[in-house]
Formats: structure tokens, C-alpha cells, sequence
């Protein structure tokens, strides 16, 4: 997607019963990930260190438990014995969102290579895929910092290119749905936690706010209250 695929969307003609109303459309929220994708952001590298250590064996080729890479993903046990999976996962297009009064979704496509480390430290490569993302975003205001929290993340994995056999995408689906749950969904609900500031004014208090997801647009409806500036002011008589 670039730039000039993105087009904003009208907004409602209803305003509300409040004094001021702020509108954030989910043509805003897309051209925030167009920056990211642009800026090489939207990326990230998957090893058995970032996940909980009672975790850390899902990624073993061998395996000492019912749950294992080695037994989703049996050639690779074979092949490379006693090794971890590595995943790299990189978007390959801007990732859009859509807001409805249920919420917002997100979407967005990338690529996955997946690789063994070997206790030598060598990495080999064992496939590639293409995957795509859907996540379910519900927005949140409190003092005036606009949050996000994402409530559900699903992937889909497609093979395109195998180095260890014939694999199952459907198995690997299932298996990166929940390394992705474990370790990225909270890294990304911290960062939309942090969330950023409603823009306001000098002297100016919101007060009596409300936010409510509509469709294609997020709405801000708020009164407002003049706070008086007080200073000391000196007197040379």
C-alpha cells in the first residue's frame, strides 16, 4: 500500500452533546503504520530467550515434552537435532486499520523465515513463509491520553519455501499463534498503554469526556472549563 491508496473517509454529520469534539479517523491510524513500515520498524527477530523460561522448550527440535517444534515439525528433529527455531518475521506492506462501532482492526502482510541454531551457534535455514495478521483493537481514553489495547492477534502461515521437507501450514499457523500470543502481543499492549496525548490548550481543562468508536472514525466528545492562570505579581510601592 502507499500513500496515495490511503484515502480518508467523511466524517459522521452527527456532533454530539458536548462542547468540543475531536474526530481521529482510521485514515489516521493507517498512515501512523505507513510510517512505521517506511521507517524498517515492523520487524522482529523470535528466539527461545524471548520467551518465559518455562516456555523456552517450545522451540526445541528435540524434545523432552508433548509440545515441541521437534513434534509439530518432525523433519526438523531429524534433520537438525538438538538445535532451537528461530523466527524472523518482517512486513512487506504498510499495515491499515478500520474502525466500527465494535472496535479497530488492524491488517497487515509479512514474511517469516524460520531457521535452526545449532549448538555450534550456526544458524542454517530450514523454510519461508508469507503470513498475514489480523488484530482486534479496543481504544481507550483516560486523561486525556488516547490507549490501546489489542485483544486478539491471529497469524496465517503459508509455506512458499522448505529446505526440511513438506511441511504443514497449518501446524506452523497454530505454533506461531502462540510464540506471537506469549511474547508479542504484551510487548505491543505495553507500548499502546503509553499511548499518546489528546492535543489540548493553555488554560484549558477537558472535563465530562466521551469516546466512542463509530464508523470509520473514532469520535471525542468533551466540555470544557477555563482554568485561570494565578501568579505573584510584585508590588515596587
Amino acid at each position: 500500500m502507499d500513500s496515495e491508496s490511503m484515502q480518508a473517509s467523511p466524517f459522521p454529520s452527527t456532533v454530539g452533546d458536548r462542547m468540543v469534539t475531536i474526530w481521529v479517523s482510521d485514515y489516521v491510524l493507517s498512515t501512523i503504520g505507513y510510517v512505521l513500515y517506511n521507517g524498517g520498524v515492523l520487524k522482529r527477530h523470535l528466539t527461545k530467550e524471548d520467551l518465559p523460561r518455562e516456555d523456552r522448550g517450545l522451540l526445541n527440535t528435540t524434545c523432552t515434552s508433548y509440545e515441541c517444534f521437534g513434534i509439530l515439525v518432525p523433519s526438523a528433529g531429524k534433520i537438525y537435532p538438538n538445535a532451537t527455531a528461530e523466527f524472523e518475521a518482517v512486513a512487506t506492506s504498510s499495515p491499515t486499520a478500520t474502525v466500527t462501532a465494535a472496535g479497530v482492526q488492524g491488517n497487515f502482510a509479512g514474511t517469516v523465515d524460520c531457521s535452526a541454531r545449532l549448538s555450534n551457534g550456526s544458524l542454517v535455514p530450514m523454510f519461508k513463509a508469507n503470513m498475514t495478521v489480523v488484530l482486534d483493537l479496543q481504544v481507550s481514553l483516560n486523561e486525556m491520553v488516547l490507549r490501546g489495547n489489542i485483544t486478539r492477534l491471529t497469524s496465517h502461515i503459508k509455506i512458499t519455501e522448505s529446505k526440511i521437507g513438506e511441511l504443514s501450514s497449518e501446524v506452523l499457523t497454530s505454533l506461531f499463534n502462540v510464540a506471537t500470543n506469549v511474547v508479542i502481543l504484551p510487548e505491543l499492549n505495553a507500548v499502546g498503554q503509553k499511548g499518546i496525548p489528546v492535543p489540548g490548550f493553555r488554560n484549558v481543562q477537558f472535563v465530562n469526556t466521551r469516546l466512542d468508536n463509530l464508523n470509520r472514525c473514532v469520535r471525542i466528545a468533551t466540555d470544557v472549563r477555563y482554568v485561570r492562570s494565578t501568579y505573584l505579581r510584585y508590588d515596587s510601592n
